[in-house]
């Protein structure tokens, strides 16, 4: 309720507003503004971060490089041969044009903030993980990624996670994971380069130099086996021939 553009309270009694509307200086009557507010209630229930969001992708029949992300449940995550990233729990990539990227404190300590995250995804190009609103693209085909990380080390499950004979990039992070970067691999057929970190953290291909590229990043945070996380990678054997 405005009088004369100052806020005053007002009662209602019955179908009645009352209110003290005064006179203008010169003794005019008041202009008054009344907003109306309608209310409405509806009930719906959300997804708990502890309800079932169990995912199956099926991407290996994909010779392109994927960007698959899992969620909260026990996911079954497989990636194709043409390079995935893959965040099996909640996480971020991000792409940037060079010279864009603000520069950030603690990443020796390979920590990011969720302020610092707002700060990066405001500025990038291209952001994936949100699921929907928040996700955002320029359209441009073929950008290097900047930045992949995981978000929530407290959501998340028990994870299996397969890849093809490309150079993946993987983050487990929460739960038992169980990992495999190889599959389709044999004697005549070799895997490429994989990164793989089966906890939380995160990869940076930008924010040190601010030049994104791939498959060699800036900085790695520092990933440890924990109990229950299994990656495995099958190498070749190769024999020697003796002379």
């Amino acid at each position: 309720m405005l009088v004369n553009g100052v806020e005053v309270p007002a009662t209602l009694v019955g179908n009645l507003l009352e209110f003290n509307a005064g006179t203008q200086r010169d003794g005019a009557d008041s202009f008054v503004v009344v907003e109306v507010t309608r209310t409405h209630t509806e009930n719906f229930t959300l997804l708990l971060p502890g309800g079932s969001d169990d995912d199956d992708v099926y991407g290996q029949n994909s010779t392109s490089p994927l960007v698959i992300f899992g969620g909260q449940g026990a996911d079954q995550l497989r990636g194709g041969s043409g390079g995935d990233l893959i965040v099996a729990d909640r996480g971020r990539v991000l792409w940037f044009t060079p010279g864009s990227v603000p520069p950030l404190i603690g990443l020796t300590d390979a920590v990011l903030t969720p302020a610092q995250v707002a700060a990066l995804e405001a500025v990038a190009v291209a952001v994936s993980g949100h699921g929907g609103f928040g996700d955002k693209t320029d359209g441009v085909e073929g950008r290097l990624v900047g930045l992949v990380i995981t978000l929530d080390p407290t959501v998340g499950g028990d994870d299996t996670v397969t890849s093809g004979i490309g150079s993946d990039t993987i983050l487990g992070g929460a739960g038992g994971d169980d990992i495999t970067t190889n599959r389709g691999e044999t004697a005549s057929v070799a895997d490429g380069t994989n990164l793989v970190i089966a906890d939380h953290g995160f990869i940076d291909y930008v924010l040190l130099d601010g030049a994104p590229r791939r498959p060699r990043p800036d900085l790695v945070d520092r990933p440890r086996l924990r109990r229950g996380r299994r990656c495995h990678h099958r190498p070749r054997r190769r024999r020697r021939r003796r002379r």
